[in-house]
């Protein structure tokens, strides 16, 4: 039990220290709205779209499976850039 309400201490502890998205004059309602525009806009962005063959019995393929998934990588990017035109700061 000690140990549990120590690592949630460190947990707390942590969190407290993660950099947030600040703006002067911008309320907590602000930042809401500019985050999910910018999860939506930068979800877009970085979906990325692939074309997989797959292979049904020895060399006779199947019909090309398009596939799609967002580069967690990009999604950071735009998704940063996007708050900083609307004039957030991460502190």
């Amino acid at each position: 039990m000690k140990r549990l309400f120590l690592l949630v201490a460190i947990l707390l502890g942590l969190a407290a220290c993660a950099p947030r998205w600040q703006s002067p004059g911008k309320t907590d309602t602000d930042l809401r709205q500019d985050t999910f525009a910018c999860k939506v806009i930068a979800r877009e962005s970085a979906t990325v779209t692939y074309t997989v063959k797959q292979k049904q019995k020895d060399t006779i393929y199947a019909e090309p499976v398009v596939k799609r998934r967002v580069d967690h990588d990009l999604f950071e990017k735009y998704f940063t850039e996007c708050m900083q035109s609307r004039g957030w700061e991460k502190k």
